[in-house]
């Protein structure tokens, strides 16, 4: 960007806005679908139009590193609910499940065993924490796909970037130079 116009850094940054804005758009559609295929078309298009497409690309990227993290924190704010929950119920779960992965993990079958070695067999303190183990598994399911599908789509979008870098670097070592000479004419 020339700090002479200031007028084109507008620009830019309107242009990186507007990138931006339409891949979250982009990204919406492919977490609604569970496909990546919506992204996939725009980013073939994209390479086809060569190397000068790689600013938009990057853009697409860091608004999609952007989204996996924020989904990410809606995983573990769940998880911080789920023990915040099962904590009022009596049930001591911290040291059993350090992290959302393990809560991931974890089948309801040795749920209803750790529920009953701290004595919690029958009940309706029992139903309850079963609810909430469902309820929390089905949503920390969903976000771990959406998780999964935006890390997908990231990694197709660097190797397409890394591609079109390569393809570039070639371009430029490969275009004849001009000599002083003929810049002066």
């Amino acid at each position: 960007m020339d700090s002479n116009n200031p007028l084109g850094a507008i620009y830019a940054y309107a242009e990186q806005a507007y990138i931006r804005m339409q891949a979250g758009d982009l990204l919406m559609r492919c977490l609604d679908t569970g496909s990546s295929q919506p992204m996939q078309e725009l980013v073939e298009g994209l390479v086809l139009a060569g190397p000068e497409s790689i600013g938009a690309l990057y853009e697409i990227m860091l608004e999609t590193g952007q989204r996996r993290t924020q989904v990410q924190d809606d995983l573990q704010r769940l998880f911080g609910d789920f023990q915040n929950k099962i904590r009022k119920q009596g049930v001591k779960i911290s040291e059993i499940l350090p992290d959302a992965n393990s809560l991931l993990r974890l089948n309801r079958r040795r749920f209803h065993r750790i529920l009953s070695q701290q004595g919690i067999s029958t009940g309706d303190r029992q139903e309850e924490c079963a609810q909430i183990y469902d309820e929390t598994q089905e949503m920390m399911h969903s976000l771990a796909e959406n998780i999964a599908l935006l890390l997908d789509i990231e990694n197709y979008l660097k190797d397409w970037l890394w591609g079109l870098a390569y393809q570039s670097a070639h371009e430029a070592r490969h275009t004849p130079r001009k000599s002083t000479g003929d810049l002066l004419l």
